[in-house]
């Protein structure tokens, strides 16, 4: 999912729907999940509210979002309960039933981007008021590969990688609970390999990353993309430099 080959654009006014045709079956989701992009644009250094309170966005699936903004509010119209996701977490999870208000600070290149990875489709002009939100309080879940607190929710995900040695990695990292799948981060290079299950990649910092896969030997995957690879699917080695 690159940053230029999406099938179809929808205009808001706060921001760029770009939409894939392509769907993905993953993250033990009873719907394929719909990939979206969230383009916001604004001047450097200032909030653009995408969704505010008064006209939140509400989710019947979850969803993911992967992130590039220097920082993603994410309030809940139902309890009131604030969330920051910082510009290294990158990763939120949303349960299904939310109804949120986002707000976006726009980094220095005055462009800031959301892939949205939903369970089923998503109703993007979101709710004309709060009073019409019908799920109970939402349950937001923040970063990935680390110990993250934000506002009351933690998450004790921590995963040290060092994967110039392969047999560095010994198991994959072990969740209380199904609703968020294994999420290691940052990662390091690593010899040709396979997933179990299917595979997403986001690309945050850096030049790229390189993932040798044999329909592609040479393609880079740049910042701000977003990589999936199927189940079985033999490729590698991943050269990335951070």
């Amino acid at each position: 999912f690159r940053l230029n080959n999406y099938d179809s654009t929808e205009s808001y006014s706060t921001f760029e729907l770009r939409k894939w045709n392509t769907t993905l079956n993953l993250f033990d989701s009873p719907e394929d999940l719909i990939v979206s992009r969230l383009d916001i644009s604004g001047d450097a250094g200032s909030t653009v509210e995408i969704f505010p309170s008064s006209n939140p966005l509400s989710l019947e699936g979850a969803m993911y979002f992967f992130s590039n903004t220097t920082a993603l509010g994410i309030t809940d119209a139902v309890s009131g309960t604030s969330n920051t996701a910082e510009y290294e977490d990158a990763i939120v999870w949303m349960s299904s039933g939310s109804c949120l208000g986002l707000s976006v600070a726009i980094p220095d290149s005055g462009m800031a981007s959301l892939y949205a990875l939903s369970s089923g489709a998503v109703a993007w002009d979101g709710v004309d008021s709060p009073d019409k939100c019908t799920g109970d309080e939402a349950t937001v879940l923040i970063g990935a590969g680390s110990v993250n607190e934000h506002a009351g929710t933690l998450r004790d995900n921590a995963k040290v990688y060092n994967l110039t040695n392969p047999e560095n990695c010994e198991s994959a990292a072990d969740h209380d609970d199904t609703s968020y799948s294994n999420m290691d981060a940052p990662i390091g290079p690593l010899d040709a390999h396979y997933h179990t299950r299917g595979a997403i990649y986001y690309v945050l910092y850096g030049q790229g990353g390189k993932f040798n896969d044999e329909a592609a030997p040479n393609d880079i995957a740049m910042p701000g993309e977003l990589r999936f690879v199927n189940t079985g699917v033999y490729y590698g080695p991943e050269e990335l430099t951070r």
